[in-house]
């Protein structure tokens, strides 16, 4: 993803703030560390998410996960709940992070049947962590997982 425009630190957690703000309205109670971002996934947002070998699916050995807006389905690549939770929980927030920050990005045309996959998602690998758009998505994530008042409070 490097075509989206840059995005400020404070932007991002705005972003992920409100999200948080919107997700306690809609349940009408606090929402405390740790962050449910699987419930907010399929609960909230209205996504599928499911887990599988995406290596397998996508033919990457770096990827983590993997976005399909029109279908309203992510995927995480399913050794991640075998080699580390806290990533799979990492990953399932910056999956969030694309669609909320990302989706305009992102083309719904065309692309046949062999290429659907590839051609039709948001594909995160750990190889392009560098750029733009995946740190944003990481970055949402991390304001999502942590919310900076949330934590502070949990401290004191």
């Amino acid at each position: 993803m490097n075509n989206v425009t840059w995005l400020s630190k404070q932007e991002i957690k705005q972003q992920a703030d409100l999200l948080l703000l919107d997700y306690e309205i809609a349940r009408g109670m606090p929402v405390k560390p740790p962050i449910p971002v699987e419930h907010i996934i399929e609960s909230y947002l209205g996504f599928v998410l499911e887990y599988e070998d995406l290596q397998q699916i996508l033919g990457f050995d770096d990827i983590l996960g993997a976005t399909w807006l029109k279908q309203k389905r992510i995927v995480i690549n399913n050794r991640l709940l075998k080699e580390n939770l806290g990533r799979m929980f990492f990953t399932c927030g910056h999956e969030i992070g694309h669609i909320l920050l990302h989706s305009k990005y992102v083309s719904e045309t065309g692309g046949d049947s062999s290429d659907y996959y590839k051609r039709q998602g948001i594909l995160c690998r750990e190889i392009a962590s560098k750029k733009r758009g995946e740190w944003q998505a990481d970055y949402f994530s991390a304001c999502l997982l942590m919310p900076e008042e949330k934590v502070r409070m949990a401290f004191k």
